[in-house]
């Protein structure tokens, strides 16, 4: 067998080879080309664009029933619409709680709004006790804004009420919201909102959605221009068609081929129209080509023992390359050469040498993360035993001193502390550090009163940005671990971030100082700490060019900068050119 693939086989059989291969493959072609082309391309291609179409619609519509589940998910918006259901006479909020109550209800459905899909346009609660009134946020007008129900809810809301806990969609309507002039065509999601303890309904839920990504969806499928698509509704009405006027032709099973497919989340229905007249074409079509691919061939077979030869000698070429691609340190081998059994077996050992490589440096990569996340999961286990052990020591003096209002502040402050510590991740936002460390200070102010003071600025427009996890908390427990409590001198640690515009390059920027008693950067050791390599290592790993600089005067106090490059196609939205 190994014989019949060798090389010189290969030559003896080329001149035979360059007159059957032609006459089978044009066998092969007519029968095949026929019968898949015509039943199996033609018919499955039409379903799988329907599958498609309809997984990605059901996909977006599922994404939005998830806005519909948010007074269960928000404690704020959940006691609003209780509030919002309840009668007059029961609601019993003085006006600050109200206002406040009001106000997290309309700035946590803001932030969903906004930060949700873009075609999100508006979320309204209808109350059940007067389904007359809506209380509606919009992405025009973030503030609360109570509007009268028009007389169309009522039936959504009877139809919504039958879905018992399911969504309901509305047909494709027209509205208008506060503070905006225009009009949006817009179709809604409406979900009955209930008191899961008494099982009580406290009102509706409307999350409304502009059509546009319907039609953006639908419209990114390549249809011949005397085919169609359509979505209907559960009317059977025209939400989108590709044709160009917007509406459906007029059409018949003698012109057209018909496919229905039915979208899972609701009632609407996807119609594909395929044109005959297309298919027809495409029959010529395949007529012409055969008739080309049968001059072509017997031009191929005069000129195929020459090419062949060509071939071989390409291999050779082939096979060099490769190997001067491994030589460079380049592991992207896909060698695939054919033709003989030598050439095979050497393309084959290409292959096994780059992959056996790409392998070893995979495992040598992968034990330096290992590595990395253990030192990480170590510094979470170094967060001092001592600290612990003296705050609880200070929750028994304040229990002795019966302060138990600051006991229970103090215990919230440390349970929550620890589960951030805990949490298993090691990425986090600028936003959860700086509450992290807030709540150590704190509780490091319990157990020294006025003798430590400080102060965190943390810029609006960092909040979000993505930080290795426990990257400040060491450097804040270096300040008073070796700017105070050698001194026992009163000391101020100010923590603070900011933007850095360096010729168009963004950077994060955080300080973190203390006018302790300082220290001598050259003798003192600090950057040798493990602490600090710890910090060091994962800002490199997390970014590459990230710096750590540490500077310290005696009896001024230390300053600790960190620089995190932000780049810019990572689309920050917080960079303001």
């Amino acid at each position: 067998m190994k014989k019949f693939y060798t090389f010189s086989s290969k030559l003896m059989i080329l001149f035979t080879v360059s007159i059957l291969v032609p006459l089978i493959i044009c066998l092969i072609l007519f029968f095949n080309y026929f019968n898949n082309l015509l039943t199996k391309q033609n018919m499955n291609s039409f379903e799988n664009t329907l599958n498609s179409v309809s997984n990605n619609i059901d996909t977006y519509l599922n994404d939005l029933q998830r806005l519909t589940l948010t007074p269960y998910m928000y404690n704020e918006i959940f006691e609003y619409m209780s509030y919002l259901n309840s009668s007059i006479e029961n609601r019993n909020l003085n006006n600050i709680n109200l206002y406040n109550l009001n106000k997290d209800y309309s700035s946590t459905l803001n932030k969903l709004i906004n930060s949700s899909r873009k075609d999100i346009l508006s979320i309204t609660f209808i109350p059940e006790s007067d389904p007359s009134k809506s209380y509606l946020v919009s992405k025009y007008y973030n503030i609360l804004s109570e509007v009268p129900s028009p007389k169309y809810y009522n039936d959504w809301i009877k139809s919504t009420l039958e879905a018992d806990g399911g969504t309901y969609f509305t047909p494709v309507h027209n509205t208008k919201y506060p503070n905006s002039q225009n009009e949006y065509k817009v179709f809604s999601l409406m979900r009955v909102v209930k008191n899961l303890d008494t099982k009580k309904v406290l009102g509706i839920i409307k999350v409304d959605a502009e059509e546009s990504t319907i039609k953006e969806i639908i419209s990114t499928i390549n249809i011949s221009e005397n085919s169609q698509l359509l979505l209907l509704d559960e009317d059977k009405q025209t939400i989108y068609s590709t044709h160009q006027n917007g509406k459906s032709a007029e059409y018949n099973t003698q012109n057209h081929n018909v496919l229905e497919k039915k979208i899972a989340s609701n009632d609407w229905t996807l119609l594909y129209l395929d044109s005959k007249q297309d298919l027809y074409s495409k029959t010529m079509l395949m007529a012409f080509m055969l008739l080309l691919i049968g001059i072509l061939f017997v031009i191929i077979s005069l000129l195929f023992f020459k090419i062949r030869s060509r071939s071989i000698i390409n291999s050779i070429y082939q096979i060099t390359s490769n190997i001067e691609q491994l030589e460079t340190g380049d592991l992207s081998i896909d060698s695939n050469i054919s033709g003989t059994y030598e050439f095979e077996h050497i393309s084959n050992a290409i292959n096994k040498i780059s992959y056996k490589i790409k392998l070893h440096a995979k495992n040598e990569y992968e034990a330096i993360i290992n590595k990395k996340k253990a030192e990480y999961i170590a510094l979470q286990t170094q967060i001092n035993p001592h600290f612990l052990n003296n705050i609880l020591n200070g929750f028994v003096a304040l229990n002795r001193l019966n302060e138990k209002q600051l006991l229970e502040d103090s215990l919230i402050q440390l349970s929550q502390f620890y589960r951030y510590t805990c949490k298993n991740s090691d990425i986090s936002t600028l936003e959860e550090e700086f509450n992290c460390i807030e709540k150590y200070l704190s509780l490091e102010k319990l157990r020294f009163d006025d003798l430590i003071d400080f102060e965190l600025n943390l810029s609006n427009n960092t909040k979000n940005i993505k930080v290795p996890k426990l990257i400040l908390q060491p450097l804040v427990e270096n300040c008073i671990k070796h700017g105070f409590k050698d001194s026992g001198e009163p000391i101020l640690i100010k923590v603070s971030s900011i933007i850095e515009n360096d010729n168009q390059n963004y950077n994060l920027i955080i300080s973190i100082c203390d006018n302790g008693v300082g220290f001598d950067t050259n003798s003192s050791g600090c950057s040798d700490s493990t602490g600090i390599k710890n910090i060091v290592e994962r800002l490199h790993l997390f970014e590459n060019d990230s710096q750590l600089n540490i500077s310290s005067t005696l009896g001024v106090g230390t300053n600790c900068i960190v620089k995190l490059p932000l780049k810019e196609d990572l689309d920050y939205d917080y960079i303001i050119s």
